[in-house]
């Protein structure tokens, strides 16, 4: 018999992925230096907590047309800052001294760094939807995105922000209008 309840189920590949919000317990899974087809390079960090995962794209800072050498220089000194930033939570700072050239030499620097972390300690994340509907770790360095869980809730310095999306964006074709195509059968006439 073609449908038949007693033949093999087909296995599912569902994937857990953090919901937004600020998430607590959370693991370092890894580092890894990337490349894009079209040539991008990123360092994506990898981020736990009980089967899910969240993974973070660190892309290197590139120097636009309209940008004076300063305004280049100010992005990658935000870039370093968010690194340390995360790499913070497992070093002391003495042990955070970095001076690089290239974007390479400073993946590599923060690749070794994410191995060598202790990842039995645990951190506290802020991770947001971004304009694709997907959950990521919450962009930028000015604001406190990731701590340890050393720090007691009630001193942590994680505020979910006015420009922090918390709530999935609703997609054109999450919309049943927006798709091309109506349904022509009835839910009436379905026999169950």
């Amino acid at each position: 018999m073609l449908f038949n309840s007693e033949n093999k189920a087909i296995e599912k590949n569902d994937v857990n992925f953090f919901e937004a919000g600020i998430i607590e317990d959370v693991k370092l899974e890894g580092a890894e230096l990337k490349t894009t087809p079209t040539g991008k390079r990123l360092i994506e960090v990898t981020f736990t907590k009980g089967g899910a995962k969240l993974v973070s794209s660190e892309w290197e800072p590139e120097k636009r047309e309209t940008d004076t050498q300063e305004d280049y220089e100010r992005q990658c000194s935000g870039f370093l800052s968010r690194l340390l930033d995360i790499l913070g939570c497992f070093y002391p700072e003495d042990q955070l001294k970095v001076n690089v050239e290239t974007f390479t030499e400073l993946a590599n620097w923060f690749i070794s760094k994410v191995q060598m972390a202790d990842k039995t300690k645990l951190v506290r994340v802020k991770a947001v939807y971004n304009k694709n509907g997907y959950v990521v770790l919450a962009g930028g360095y000015r604001y406190t995105f990731i701590e340890p869980m050393t720090i007691a809730k009630d001193n942590s310095k994680i505020r979910i922000l006015a420009k922090d999306v918390i709530v999935r964006p609703e997609k054109e074709v999450d919309n049943i209008k927006d798709l091309k195509k109506e349904s022509t059968t009835n839910s009436d006439d379905l026999p169950f």
